[in-house]
């Protein structure tokens, strides 16, 4: 039985398109987990400070299994960076304006 298709009539294309819509839509958790940051922004607002320092960790950690999972490779970049923005954080005083470097 040859044919000049490469599948069988029977079998159904899906639009590559869909396919990424459909796994792109959010959940219900993934709204509740914004929901929470976002209550936790609003009734504790002495915390900022901790929330900030957890995220900016998170988006650390996550930078990192990200570039050692796909691609295998152990980077100094983001060490660096953030080892540079925690030094000009921390040399300067507390009421001093920013400085960008």
């Amino acid at each position: 039985m040859t044919t000049s298709e490469p599948f069988p009539v029977s079998a159904k294309r899906r639009d590559p398109g869909q396919v990424l819509l459909s796994a792109a839509r959010w959940r219900w958790y993934e709204w509740l987990a914004w929901l929470a940051a976002l209550a936790f922004f609003f009734l504790v607002p002495t915390r900022l400070a901790l929330l900030t320092e957890i995220v900016t960790l998170g988006l650390l950690a996550l930078s990192i299994d990200l570039v050692l999972g796909y691609a295998g490779i152990v980077t100094l970049g983001q060490g660096a960076f953030f080892g540079l923005g925690a030094y000009a954080r921390a040399s300067r005083p507390n009421g001093a304006a920013a400085v960008f470097l």
